[in-house]
């Protein structure tokens, strides 16, 4: 899972993760055109996998509800890369927690 991917570093993580053959979530408030041409384009590379899923990680606690979703759909969540400016100290915290409790891998 790449966060702060809907641009920039954090999209371009995710493209280069998801063109290696690893199955990515791009995680983002919203989906822009380049993510979604950045999907098509994994799709046809036919190498990895490149999903979006939107959520604001200033919602902090809605973040267990998120990783149990995705551990739902995905599956184990085994990298988490952190990127994006964070907008608040109440969302520095919460990315910080995210990766803090993975340990590796999402509980």
């Amino acid at each position: 899972m790449v966060t702060g991917a809907s641009r920039g570093l954090g999209l371009g993580i995710a493209s280069q993760l998801a063109g290696a053959g690893y199955d990515v979530i791009a995680l983002a408030r919203q989906k822009t055109k380049p993510v979604t041409d950045a999907i098509a384009e994994a799709k046809r590379a036919k190498h990895g996998a490149l999903h979006f899923v939107s959520f604001d990680l200033g919602e902090v606690g809605e973040i267990p509800g998120l990783v149990k979703g995705l551990r739902k759909d995905f599956g184990p969540l085994v990298i988490l890369a952190v990127s994006g400016g964070a907008r608040s100290t109440r969302e520095a915290s919460a990315r910080s927690s995210v990766a803090t409790s993975s340990g590796g891998e999402c509980p």
